[in-house]
This record gives structure tokens, C-alpha cells and sequence, in this order.
């Protein structure tokens, strides 16, 4: 039987649409960040491969990062990555992405600003295991090892090491609990850079902090 121009049949599968390689993974589980109890909120996520093979590329280079504060009341602005060398899928997967976590920053620490910094790591930047002092802090890498985090704070044994695209959703410091308090150092999320000074590893890394000064976290 003939189909109808415009229409599928039962036999026709719908044409899947993308606009380009985006971060796999939901984000749901970042609700989690509302328990008292929970210093950090891990969502496990699939970085696809055409954006990885572009980061890849753009690290073989001396790329460029970005460091700025963002108005938590305005829209994540569409030239955020505009000083960065990648193809535009690429830029247009980042900028989906951090749009999405920026939103859910903000929906858990109310605050006015968000600190954006998106760079190729090298070194081990923060290597011994500390808690934050900020109020929420997102951390993702896009590329190479991610984020060690020990989920039983500062005397547990256990060390996470997060893979390419998973968020860790970490509490600072100065996260306010339930109480309207600080949660002070000794609840805050404990965690460190991974260890690849001398490796020639790589990291592509993305922070978002919320911040209740502009400039200033």
C-alpha cells in the first residue's frame, strides 16, 4: 500500500534529528543534592566519540581556556567558548552542556553568579585531597581522568576516580544546610586532581562554581 507524501508507515522508522555530538547522560540524579547527608552527587555520563576526537586535537595545540562569571538571572551567553579553536559541533555540544548544569547549579545554590572555567590540564593542579571552600561546585572532564573523590570524607580509604563526562556535584564549605548554616570543611565534598604531572595526559576540564560575588568565589 502507498504511503501518503509527509507521512510514515507502521514499517517506516521516524528520522532520529541531532544538532551535533552531544554529553550523554541524565542529570536527574543530581537531585540528590537536596539529602543533608550527601557532600557530593556523582552522574555518570558518556562524552560521544566525535567530540572526543575533537578535544583530542585541539589539546595537541596551546589552546586557549575560559575563566569568566556568568549572571545566574541571564542566559548562558552563546559566545561563551568564542575564543576556543574547535569545529562548531563541538562548541555547540560544550555550550549545550554547560547550559544544562549551569540551570541545575542554580536551582541548588540560589545564588546571583556562576564562575565558568573550561581548560586543557596538564599538571596535577590541586593534588592533595581538600574540601572547597565555595558554597557548590560542578566539576566534569571532557577529556582524560577525571576527578578523585573519596565519598567517605577525609579518613576514608576509598578513592573514586570519575570518567570522561561524569559530574561531580560537590557541597563547599560554605554550602548552606538546612539549618541556614554553613556546612563547614568537615561535611564538604573531599576530593583532588588526579595525579598526571609527567604522564602526557591530558585533561579538558570544566568547573562551574556558584558564586555570591561577581569575581569572587
Amino acid at each position: 500500500m502507498a504511503s501518503v507524501p509527509g507521512t510514515a508507515t507502521a514499517t517506516e522508522a521516524p528520522v532520529a534529528r541531532t544538532d551535533g555530538p552531544r554529553v550523554l547522560g541524565d542529570l536527574a540524579p543530581l537531585a540528590r543534592l537536596k539529602d543533608p547527608s550527601a557532600s557530593a552527587v556523582r552522574v555518570r555520563r558518556t562524552v560521544p566519540l566525535p567530540l572526543t576526537r575533537a578535544l583530542a586535537a585541539w589539546v595537541t595545540a596551546e589552546p586557549a581556556s575560559v575563566d569568566r562569571f556568568l549572571h545566574a538571572n541571564a542566559p548562558v551567553p552563546d559566545d561563551l567558548f568564542a575564543g576556543i579553536a574547535l569545529p562548531k559541533p563541538a562548541v555547540d555540544a560544550l555550550l549545550s552542556d554547560v547550559r544544562a548544569l549551569v540551570a541545575v547549579l542554580i536551582e541548588h545554590a540560589s545564588l546571583p553568579y556562576v564562575r565558568v572555567v573550561f581548560e586543557a590540564v596538564r599538571d596535577d593542579k590541586c593534588r592533595k585531597f581538600h574540601a572547597d571552600y565555595v558554597h557548590l561546585r560542578f566539576a566534569t572532564s571532557y577529556l582524560g581522568p577525571g576527578t578523585e573523590w573519596r565519598p567517605g570524607g577525609a579518613e576514608d580509604g576509598l578513592v573514586v576516580r570519575l570518567k570522561p563526562g561524569d559530574v561531580l556535584a560537590m557541597k563547599g564549605a560554605l554550602f548552606v544546610g538546612n539549618d541556614g548554616a554553613p556546612i563547614g570543611a568537615d561535611r564538604a565534598a573531599v576530593h583532588r586532581s588526579p595525579p598526571i604531572a609527567g604522564s602526557g595526559q591530558v585533561r579538558v576540564f570544566l568547573s562551574l562554581t556558584a558564586s555570591p560575588t561577581f569575581g569572587l568565589v
